[in-house]
């Protein structure tokens, strides 16, 4: 059975870059698609080949300016930059999974071939300027080109029992204590009407004093949120209806985090507060064509999902902002993909 999948979105973009007096730096072009083959030998054999290919195109970054005290330097969706950032990303990924079904376990082998080259621009004029003005001297744009490109094979091993628990171990040399649960739960009233929810707490400290680091025992491991729920509500149109539609909500909850540790000379400590996100979508599908319209961020909520602050170290460039990236903000779209 085969199932090819192309899809184009379009990003207008929301960062502007007050400086230059240029607005929705960060737009982007995605396009991509996917192909799956899936094979069943047997009743207890499985065997799925996929292919998976997106190139993302942007203008500029998606940072915004912040100071530590956690406000924007202008405005909540805006930087300052003399040149521009633009990055292009091409991804490629194909992986063969073939699953053998035991009876009271499966077992599964994956095995997967990913490339990923990007090409970006990174403006380093900011960091620099207090330093040449300090020394008197002339100063104008400084741009980091930066070109990666990684390839990566791998192959897992999976053995999965039938029961419904999962456990999760993590460790980490002794240097950090992380443990936490996880909870799902899914009811469906009718054939029709499907609610979910996902309820995750993590306790993640470090577990010893990191002068390298700046951290000490009992600091919170950078980027780990206590606390992250999803709640979601959909509604499918049965199976022999001819338009199908379909009608959809997400809740989503994230709690405080922090991007470094307090101590920490290279990168220094920024809080990233709670935020709370509604998304809605109604779809249909009239044969081949999957449509959907969406609104996401229903009501505008300025989220802060990561924090950079390596630029902002001690001495001459201390001061500088915290380049943070802002939720995007409300978005009224249609998407579509075809399947043939």
């Amino acid at each position: 059975m085969a199932g090819p999948e192309v899809k184009v979105y379009y990003d207008g973009g929301y960062i502007d870059d007050v400086g230059r007096g240029r607005r929705n730096v960060n737009r982007a072009d995605i396009y991509g698609g996917r192909a799956d083959l899936l094979f069943t030998p047997g009743d207890a054999l499985t065997i799925r080949l996929s292919g998976f290919a997106q190139d993302i195109k942007r203008d500029g970054s998606s940072f915004a300016d912040y100071t530590f005290g956690g406000r924007p330097t202008d405005n909540a969706l805006a930087q300052r930059r003399l040149i521009d950032e633009p990055f292009d990303q091409q991804f490629r990924l194909g992986s063969l999974s073939i699953t053998y079904d035991l009876g009271g376990a499966a077992i599964t082998s994956i095995t997967s071939y990913q490339t990923v080259k990007t090409q970006r621009v990174l403006d380093y004029s900011a960091p620099y300027v207090p330093l040449l003005a300090f020394l008197g001297l002339p100063f104008g744009s400084v741009g980091l080109n930066l070109t990666p490109e990684t390839r990566k094979f791998t192959n897992e091993l999976r053995i999965a029992s039938r029961g419904n628990g999962r456990i999760v171990v993590v460790a980490n040399a002794g240097k950090a204590r992380l443990y936490g649960g996880e909870l799902t739960l899914i009811a469906r009233p009718s054939r029709e009407v499907t609610f979910s929810g996902a309820f995750a707490y993590a306790h993640a400290r470090l577990a010893q004093d990191n002068a390298d680091l700046g951290g000490r025992d009992g600091d919170r491991l950078p980027d780990v949120p206590a606390f992250t729920a999803a709640i979601s509500g959909d509604y499918t149109a049965p199976s022999g209806s001819a338009f199908a539609p379909t009608f959809g909500a997400t809740l989503r909850f994230v709690s405080d985090r922090s991007v470094s540790f307090d101590n920490s000379t290279s990168f220094p400590q920024y809080r990233l507060p709670d935020y709370t996100s509604v998304d809605l979508r109604a779809g249909a599908k009239i044969g081949p064509v999957d449509a959907q319209l969406y609104v996401r961020n229903l009501f505008d909520e300025r989220g802060q999902l990561s924090g950079y602050t390596l630029l902002s170290t001690n001495g001459l460039t201390s001061g500088l902002p915290a380049q943070v990236s802002i939720m995007q903000p409300r978005t009224i779209g249609l998407s579509g993909s075809v399947k043939f």
